[in-house]
């Protein structure tokens, strides 16, 4: 079945339409600036607020302290840690 859901996507996909899957979202077609075709997931606004009750997850985060740190200390910390690969960030 996921197989046949495949060649679905790549189906209408190609001739520009989405398929939205009531419960799961929208698997839309798309095109980058190279000409490159791909499809994006829009997931159903439902299973977003189920999956992001507090308290359910029982997988493991890595790097869990730097859940709502900004860019510049993601960077920060990166470059600490890889002092070998350092990232620049331009300056605006």
């Amino acid at each position: 079945m996921l197989c046949e859901f495949s060649e679905a996507l790549v189906f209408f996909g190609r001739s520009g339409h989405p398929v939205r899957l009531p419960n799961l979202g929208i698997f839309a077609p798309r095109i980058d600036k190279n000409g490159r075709f791909g499809i994006n997931f829009k997931m159903d606004k439902h299973l977003k607020s189920e999956m992001n009750v507090r308290g359910t997850f029982t997988g493991e985060v890595v790097n869990r302290d730097m859940i709502g740190k900004s860019l510049e200390e993601i960077v920060e910390r990166w470059n600490t840690d890889h002092p070998d690969d350092k990232i620049k960030i331009k300056e605006k």
